[in-house]
């Protein structure tokens, strides 16, 4: 029995991963969300959110499983990713294929997140990070004014062609204007100083009803793609319990 250890190659192993995932049972599936809300702390709990299996999850699996199984796609994506990793990120290198999209939650698991019903909608939302535009397609119906920040120059390219506003990484902070909804999702172990997006996420956010949605990779592991040294690098941070305690305000 061939072991995934044993396979090189990315193209192989995400081959061995597909027939492996094809014999799982949808019990399995539905562990995913399975949460044992005693272990966490107790001002926790009532907070916690049980999110399902729904319809546009379903979905989103389906999709990747039919896209995983198209062996010559899977032969062509290897062959680009091995001569453009040359000199491009992993990250460019999806926007330009046009894959890499990112699913967090469906625009129901949304709502229900927000604790609002579906004809909610607000005015102004940020989305931080945010890839080739998916995640903010399913959130953006439900805004009057979408703005959202990439760092990948084809991510960029994704974005404006679905006519998002896309501002810079240094240009968000100082636009004038608060934002009633932030969206941080898998972005705190992707960058370099995590504790400076947070308080700038705070200072753009509106004080009184604004909201922000983060979500973070566990175990967390970061990873800067294409850091750049710097001469005068950033002191260590702690990711300790004072930080929680500064981020006051409606949180979600």
């Amino acid at each position: 029995m061939w072991s995934s250890k044993y396979l090189r190659s990315p193209l192989s192993r995400s081959l061995l991963s597909n027939m492996r995932r094809q014999n799982d049972d949808e019990h399995a599936k539905f562990q995913w969300y399975v949460c044992d809300t005693e272990l966490l702390p107790k001002c926790l709990q009532p907070l916690f959110v049980q999110s399902h299996l729904d319809v546009g999850t379903r979905a989103f699996l389906r999709q990747c499983s039919e896209k995983s199984s198209w062996l010559f796609v899977q032969i062509y994506y290897s062959f680009v990713t091995s001569v453009f990793g040359l000199f491009m990120s992993k990250t460019s290198i999806n926007g330009l294929l046009g894959r890499g999209s990112m699913f967090v939650f469906s625009e129901e698991q949304f709502l229900q997140l927000l604790r609002v019903g579906p004809d909610w909608r607000t005015g102004r939302v940020l989305d931080l990070g945010a890839g080739d535009g998916e995640v903010t397609k399913t959130i953006s119906p439900h805004f009057d004014e979408v703005y959202v920040t990439e760092v990948s120059p084809t991510m960029k390219w994704q974005l404006k062609k679905k006519q998002y506003r896309v501002l810079g990484i240094d240009e968000w902070q100082d636009t004038g204007f608060q934002y009633d909804v932030i969206s941080c999702l898998n972005l705190l172990d992707r960058c370099d100083r995590p504790l400076t997006l947070l308080k700038d996420i705070r200072n753009v956010l509106e004080p009184s009803k604004g909201r922000l949605i983060l979500a973070v990779v566990l175990p967390f592991q970061p990873y800067v793609e294409n850091e750049i040294p710097s001469p005068n690098p950033p002191p260590a941070t702690s990711w300790g319990s004072p930080l929680t305690r500064n981020l006051t305000g409606p949180a979600t």
